[in-house]
């Protein structure tokens, strides 16, 4: 059983396992179910019980929401793991340590004892005879890293739902639920209410939830969950005011106001109302459950909080932001951002991954740009980028496409001599091939 040496081997020994990451249909006999992660924690001596942890689901902003509550924590004095996806340009980028990506010592360490251990056993010695997801195995080593440099608390996002996620198999301190909306129809229900009932799978008899303003179909789901299993629950609207007082293509400025408290001004380090929002739902929670974290630590830990991919600006010059908006309700959010900060004239880059909605992201989206180029977001997912570039056509005069990620870039760059911004957008896998062409690094 030969060990794994490096960071390509371990690649490759993560993307041997089924990865539902890369289209569902492909895995049909596939069943979302609980117990073989519950299997994988049992046989590696429950790592998960080793430290608190918060835990976070939802339709929008939950990874901004977790990397804040996890720097807030961290500003506080404590070690603090933080579990999200997905990555842009490593995996490493899944499991951090005190906001850094896992060491790849450590990371390649934490896989041949995987490896070693389940190498042996054969498909159906794991429950429902199917070995374990590409997920499943990066959940179990995020807890592994988080026990193995002894974190006080972790912060874990939800891959998908919550109700049969991996992560799903904790018992936090407390849940937080971000803003509820349609998406992945397929598999967590065609309507709000039932998708917002999955992701309240998270949800814990008896323990805290805290949650950012629902629309009241999606409040209604969420009381009625919480209310069923005897746990408190507070909404952000009905706790903070939230104020945003200015905002750059880097930065907004934010007060938060908790009854019966002087306002606290924030300077976040991701724009949008959207991250205020995030923010203060971490505010809340913070404050309720963690009523020692005073002042300056949540200031701190709120104001150097990043996530990649969040309107973050990859280039100066020209100067090139990306943002992983993917949905109608998220492109039509940083549209509005667009409008607001990001300097005119401006290429728009975009490419999407099968299945989503182009029509309505195409029409939020090119009435604000004087060029667009239309791309592949790689191999990773299936696309369709020809119908793209249709409906981006029928509606907009200036429509270019290539193919190659990096000739869309050198193309969206060309145009971009005169002055013109570039926002990337429609998907984090063409968020990784443009940030690749750039030449990042894993940050």
């Amino acid at each position: 059983m030969k060990p794994i040496s490096n960071a390509r081997q371990a690649d490759e020994y993560l993307n041997a396992f089924i990865n539902l990451e890369r289209g569902r249909d492909t895995f049909t006999k596939r069943i979302y179910r609980l117990d073989r992660m519950e299997f994988l924690l049992e046989t590696f001596g429950h790592p998960e019980r080793s430290f608190g942890i918060i835990h976070i689901a939802g339709s929008k902003g939950k990874g901004s929401t977790a990397v804040m509550a996890a720097s807030v924590l961290e500003a506080a004095g404590h070690k603090v793991g933080l579990f999200t996806s997905p990555h842009i340009l490593d995996v490493r980028e899944r499991i951090r340590l005190n906001r850094q990506p896992i060491g790849l010592h450590l990371f390649i360490s934490l896989c041949n004892r995987v490896k070693r251990t389940l190498d042996p056993i054969t498909e159906n010695g794991f429950p429902g005879g199917i070995r374990p997801t590409f997920f499943e195995i990066m959940t179990l080593l995020g807890f592994l890293a988080f026990r193995e440099k002894k974190c006080r608390y972790a912060v874990l996002e939800v891959g998908l739902g919550g109700r049969l996620d991996a992560t799903n198999v904790v018992t936090p301190v407390v849940s937080l639920l971000t803003f509820m909306e349609l998406e992945h129809e397929d598999i967590l229900g065609n309507t709000l209410e039932k998708i917002t009932a999955e992701k309240c799978g998270i949800v814990k008899p008896g323990l805290p939830v805290y949650s950012s303003a629902q629309t009241l179909v999606a409040r209604r789901t969420i009381e009625d969950a919480a209310r069923g299993r005897g746990a408190p629950v507070e909404f952000v609207d009905d706790a903070v005011a939230v104020a945003v007082e200015h905002m750059t293509i880097s930065r907004t400025r934010v007060a938060l106001k908790l009854a019966g408290r002087e306002p606290e001004r924030i300077s976040l380090a991701m724009a949008g109302e959207a991250q205020a929002e995030n923010a203060a739902l971490v505010y809340l929670a913070v404050s309720r459950l963690f009523p020692d974290i005073g002042r300056r630590a949540m200031k701190k830990g709120l104001a150097r909080a990043r996530l990649p991919g969040r309107m973050e600006i990859v280039r100066r010059r020209p100067l090139i932001v990306s943002d992983g908006a993917h949905t109608p309700g998220s492109v039509a959010r940083t549209a509005a951002l667009v409008d607001r900060l990001l300097p005119a004239p401006r290429v728009l880059l975009f490419a999407a991954i099968q299945g989503k909605k182009y029509a309505a992201m195409a029409a939020a989206l090119a009435p604000l740009f004087e060029w667009i180029v239309v791309s592949t977001p790689g191999t990773f997912k299936k696309s369709e980028p020809h119908t793209v570039f249709e409906v981006f056509r029928s509606v907009h005069p200036r429509v270019e496409f290539r193919e190659d990620p990096g000739e869309a870039l050198r193309e969206a760059m060309a145009k971009a001599r005169s002055g013109r911004s570039i926002l990337v957008t429609g998907s984090y896998y063409f968020i990784a091939e443009i940030e690749k062409a750039l030449g990042r690094k894993i940050r």
